[in-house]
């Protein structure tokens, strides 16, 4: 896999893989900072501690890829409609599509109810109100299957995390072609998507 075809990268998912199968353990510290101010009281259930690790290893992200290439191609690849998996564990996949953004908009509508003897009527009163606009990465697959992405815009190379910003503004249509392995959570949008977390997005073609 060159770099030079990676948009998306998952560095914490990708050390912790080479760690699982070469037993190469990294150098580690954690730190811990206290969120409480000055003269406020102490929550009962919680002690308002973080705490954070880093890992330091001896050879670089890229690396850990090109040495995981076989673990990386025992994961399946998703060759048909997903199915419901509500109520079902994470699953991981390869799939093939297109990566594009997407745009959410959230809005209330006013509705005027009236009886009479026909029963229970409801009419739109005005005009709809928009309360909130939301863009997003999404991949569609071969088979149709749609996943909207919860990326990390650190993950993201050469600022492709930005195309969210300026799309339906300064860009009109963002369409990469794409091979990814997903984590597909078991969380499915409104409109018909399930909601994936990116651990590598590659451009082909």
């Amino acid at each position: 896999m060159s770099f030079h075809q990676t948009i998306y990268l998952d560095k914490e998912f990708i050390s912790d893989l080479y760690e699982e199968a070469t037993g190469k353990s990294p150098e580690v510290n954690i730190t811990k900072s206290e969120g409480i101010k000055a003269g406020a009281s102490v929550p009962i259930f919680s002690a308002n501690v973080s705490s954070t690790e880093t890992k330091s290893y001896k050879i670089s992200t890229s690396k850990m890829l090109s040495e995981l290439k076989e673990e990386l191609s025992k994961y399946e690849t998703l060759n048909k409609d997903i199915g419901c998996q509500i109520n079902q564990r994470s699953k991981y996949f390869w799939i093939s599509g297109s990566m594009t953004v997407q745009t959410t908009t959230v809005s209330t509508q006013k509705k005027k109810i009236t009886i009479n003897e026909n029963g229970l009527n409801k009419q739109n009163d005005g005009d709809a109100i928009e309360k909130a606009k939301e863009s997003y990465f999404s991949i569609r697959d071969t088979h149709n299957n749609s996943f909207p992405l919860l990326a990390n815009a650190d993950y993201f190379l050469a600022n492709i995390s930005d195309l969210i910003g300026i799309t339906g503004t300064v860009i009109n249509v963002v369409d990469f072609k794409v091979d990814a392995l997903l984590r597909v959570l078991p969380a499915k949008t409104s409109f018909d998507g399930w909601v994936a977390v990116p651990l590598i997005i590659r451009e082909v073609g």
